[in-house]
């Protein structure tokens, strides 16, 4: 053995830390991401943030007449101006980066893709129809 001291691993930060996106809307994102790989249009998905006791943020699917809402986490740090902003920002990053794994992680870490079978069992449920796989590409 050498006399050199072993490296301790250094923590590997969070794609959401390294970008300064709150994980709930970094968790939205990815709930987008879902509804677009799915088929849905960009205009038929919306962000809501409930205001109040219970700050929940929501993502939102309106299309076939009907709506669909998922959860996606609690906004209890910040006022409803400074959430709309960060959304903002963080919509402009996901529209701009390069860094494809991290907008990858993003679906991947998100509950719709974490719980993809109750996620699609409760929109059919709800009578929404999938769009043509043509779509999904």
């Amino acid at each position: 053995m050498s006399g050199k001291k072993q490296k301790k691993s250094e923590h590997v930060q969070h794609p959401s830390q390294k970008y300064g996106i709150h994980p709930t809307i970094w968790q939205a994102i990815g709930c987008h991401e879902g509804f677009r790989k799915l088929g849905f249009l960009s205009h038929e998905i919306f962000v809501h943030l409930n205001p109040g006791m219970s700050p929940d943020m929501l993502v939102v699917l309106r299309t076939q007449g009907k709506e669909f809402s998922i959860t996606v986490g609690f906004i209890e740090d910040m006022t409803r101006e400074v959430w709309q902003q960060k959304w903002n920002e963080a919509v402009a990053w996901a529209n701009t980066t390069k860094d494809l794994d991290a907008l990858n992680d993003c679906w991947t870490e998100s509950i719709a893709f974490q719980k993809s079978a109750s996620f699609l069992h409760a929109l059919l449920s709800k009578g929404i129809e999938i769009p043509s796989s043509s779509r999904l590409n």
